[in-house]
């Protein structure tokens, strides 16, 4: 989820997006680099401008997130913070 984001890269500032940084120019691509041990994700908009819309987007939504209190997080999110409880409860 977007609360797993830690930060929004943007550029060639992954291994994999400096190996093709001949291919894809630097103010098409980011990166997501994510908490904990989950593996980042590259990414090469298909123009600068898209590529700046989705990093505004989600450094907006990953604020929005971070401005929320926990009643808030569980109102718009009913998993947050609890997704195998929630699947759990879907599965019955």
């Amino acid at each position: 989820s977007i609360s797993d984001v830690e930060v929004v890269r943007e550029g060639h500032q992954s291994e994999t997006l400096l190996s093709v940084a001949d291919e894809f120019s630097a103010d098409r691509c980011f990166t997501l680099v994510f908490r904990g041990r989950r593996g980042n994700i590259d990414l090469v908009a298909d123009s600068a401008k898209e590529a700046q819309a989705w990093i505004q987007g989600i450094r907006a939504l990953m604020e929005n997130m971070e401005n929320m209190d926990e009643s808030t997080k569980l109102d718009q999110y009913p998993c947050y913070g609890n997704l195998y409880l929630c699947l759990f409860e879907v599965a019955l």
